[in-house]
């Protein structure tokens, strides 16, 4: 594949561009239209940070569309569920809240960065950023609730240490080696 160094830029967006999308599918109760698009969210935001590493095209503008498309993924993923299935949020809401919960205090921690670091999620924040919508499947066909009800455990988990700083990122400052906050 050739060298596209504004393709992760463009995946972000793509991420972005998809949120009216999602509340659109969720709303007009289209179920399998949501489930593409939040399938198309999902494998766009694998892809993104990958090629971006993989080309050495990382950049402050990246990390904040990252950033947007992370946080409108989750928030209409969370809507597109109360919308198509309000039985499965309404059993769920306290899981659903944990979830949420967690991702609110990654975004915490991730705004008490200093504006110079740089920073790069650890193989579990990776995991755990797909575990959460991956887990609704099973959910939503009314298969298992255990799958989401664990994710949701984990990500708040993740959410405090993370913002109490005992895992998570490297941060990477100007001047110094990367190292554990």
């Amino acid at each position: 594949m050739r060298r596209l160094p504004y393709l992760p830029n463009l995946l972000s967006s793509l991420r972005i561009a998809l949120a009216p999308a999602m509340l659109g599918a969720a709303y007009s109760n289209a179920k399998i239209g949501f489930a593409v698009l939040l399938a198309g969210v999902l494998l766009t935001d694998l892809f993104d940070g990958v090629l971006a590493r993989r080309w050495r095209a990382e950049s402050e503008l990246g990390r904040r569309l990252d950033r947007w498309g992370d946080g409108l993924a989750m928030v209409m993923g969370a809507t597109g569920v109360f919308f198509l299935w309000p039985e499965v949020a309404e059993r769920e809401w306290r899981w659903m809240l944990l979830a949420l919960a967690g991702y609110g205090l990654i975004g915490v921690q991730r705004a008490l960065l200093p504006a110079e670091a740089k920073s790069r999620p650890s193989w579990i924040f990776k995991l755990l950023s797909l575990a959460v919508p991956v887990s609704l499947v099973p959910l939503i066909l009314e298969a298992s609730p255990w799958p989401f009800r664990v994710a949701a455990g984990l990500q708040a988990i993740a959410g405090i240490w993370k913002l109490s700083g005992r895992i998570g990122r490297q941060v990477e400052t100007p001047g110094r080696a990367a190292a554990q906050p």
